[in-house]
């Protein structure tokens, strides 16, 4: 008998250039978020951008133009507090842009994640169906230059071809980081988890912000609702994760710190036992 890890994913919005990775660097420490995923990047003019107001990415050429200290203060980071994997997360500006780039561009885009130490791509496509040519088209670039993939789907539609297209070329389908919140309040992860018995599946929730979105907990209701879902999924559960980082900064915001909810992901998930 042994004890699986569970995967304590965090998205930010706050994990690019470099002065922001530092500035809030002590939020995450210790707690046990395991895995950070950067959301923010999207598609602009040709190239790729980081959030708005925009912080140049990768040009049109598919040339890496922003900060050059932003990967060692990242790793710097990832290593301090205990942080095992990195993903690139892309919406769907970011697929349409780079799925238009001719294949050596984006190839160079690709190689350069995977060079300089990204885990994977994290597919965030809601409006792009996960069978499109653009998403089969990033998708594969990925898996050429072997970096690993997980999604962070919604709805069903798609995603079971897509995961046969990724098996299709030999590539990694991490994990399916499942919305559980707004668009995808109501999602049940012991479903998903049925549907890809073969992926894990890391459900996640909002924490508490001014929004008002469906699927807000608060840690305690966090809790309560990952013991839930480990119940009804027969403690076959891979982790959690919160969206996202931005407020915890924002306020009016939840007031809570990143440890809390982390805590209340890893109370309400258990060590999971397996054979």
């Amino acid at each position: 008998m042994g004890l699986i890890k569970q995967t304590i994913a965090m998205y930010s919005r706050n994990a690019y250039p470099s002065n922001e990775v530092t500035k809030y660097s002590s939020y995450y420490k210790d707690t046990s978020i395991n895995s950070l995923i950067i959301s923010g990047p999207n598609g602009y003019k040709g190239g790729i951008v980081y959030n708005d107001p925009t912080s140049p990415m990768f040009n049109s050429n598919g040339t890496y133009v922003g900060d050059s200290s932003w990967i060692s203060v990242l790793f710097e980071f990832t290593s301090k507090n205990n942080i095992s994997d990195v993903y690139f997360s892309l919406g769907d500006s970011a697929i349409e842009v780079l799925a238009a780039m001719s294949s050596t561009t984006l190839n160079s885009v690709m190689l350069w994640l995977k060079t300089n130490g990204l885990t994977g791509i994290d597919m965030d496509n809601e409006q792009e169906i996960a069978t499109s040519e653009k998403v089969k088209t990033v998708t594969l670039a990925a898996i050429k230059v072997g970096l690993k993939l997980t999604a962070a789907p919604y709805y069903l539609e798609g995603w079971e071809e897509w995961y046969q297209y990724v098996s299709k070329y030999n590539g990694v389908v991490e994990r399916f980081h499942l919305q559980c919140y707004d668009g995808g309040y109501g999602n049940d992860p012991s479903v998903w988890i049925e549907k890809f018995p073969s992926i894990p599946i890391v459900p996640g929730i909002e924490s508490i912000n001014s929004s008002g979105a469906l699927g807000q907990y608060t840690p305690s209701e966090a809790k309560m609702k990952y013991e839930d879902w480990q119940n009804k999924s027969q403690n076959r559960l891979a982790g959690g994760f919160i969206w996202q980082f931005f407020f915890f900064i924002n306020p009016p915001g939840n007031g809570y710190k990143v440890r809390q909810y982390a805590q209340a992901i890893s109370d309400g998930l258990k060590d999971q036992i397996c054979n």
